[in-house]
């Protein structure tokens, strides 16, 4: 007997948990709620923007009115790609077990995207504010004091807003890859229990 058909025949030997339908119901349901709290806040984000636009004020430079265009644009396209990736789950109408392990494994495959689509907007977001810096220093739009209190500005934001966020994003790429391996192997004991059932 070869070592790899002594492991098989142990591997088989082991109990297998089967999945809990409730249990995978669950957890289903509080994911599709959790996508439609952040689809609220992702529309809620782009009525900021947009009222921001709308107001505003009317010494606003050419400089500001293009950013303030060019993010108002960007958050809703953002808004739009998210709620697509989210649409996902919200369409699911699962029904039993496979189907829900399914739903799940698809919901954190998206979860994973939405991550890595998090830490690129991080850093876009910090390239653009650079920019906003550097080209008002060249045009000589603000002066030295101006320009450092916008800096300090950009690096309290960076600090509190931006690392905190790109910290979350990677944990959600991490925390869900390891998601999608645990129900990977629970569906493998489901296939090889249907497997032996059948035999």
């Amino acid at each position: 007997m070869s070592d790899k058909q002594s492991l098989e025949e142990l591997w088989q030997q082991q109990p297998t948990n089967a999945p809990n339908f409730d249990e995978l119901k669950g957890r289903f349901n509080a994911v599709r709620k959790k996508q439609w709290l952040y689809i609220g806040l992702d529309v809620a984000s782009c009525v900021v923007v947009v009222l921001m636009l709308v107001f505003l004020p009317p010494k606003t430079s050419t400089l500001q009115w293009v950013v303030m265009v060019s993010l108002t644009v960007f958050c809703i396209g953002s808004a739009a790609y998210l709620t697509w990736l989210r649409s996902f789950t919200l369409r699911n109408t699962a029904s039993n077990t496979q189907a829900y392990l399914q739903g799940l494994k698809s919901q954190y495959a998206v979860n994973i995207k939405i991550g890595h689509y998090t830490n690129t907007v991080i850093w876009l977001t910090l390239v653009a504010l650079l920019g906003i810096l550097v080209t008002n220093v060249l045009t000589n739009d603000w002066g030295i004091d101006k320009i450092i209190r916008k800096a300090l500005v950009v690096l309290l934001f960076t600090l509190a807003g931006l690392w905190p966020a790109r910290i979350w994003a990677n944990r959600q790429v991490t925390k869900y890859t390891e998601e999608i391996n645990k129900l990977s192997l629970l569906e493998q004991s489901m296939l090889s229990d249907k497997k032996g059932v059948n035999e």
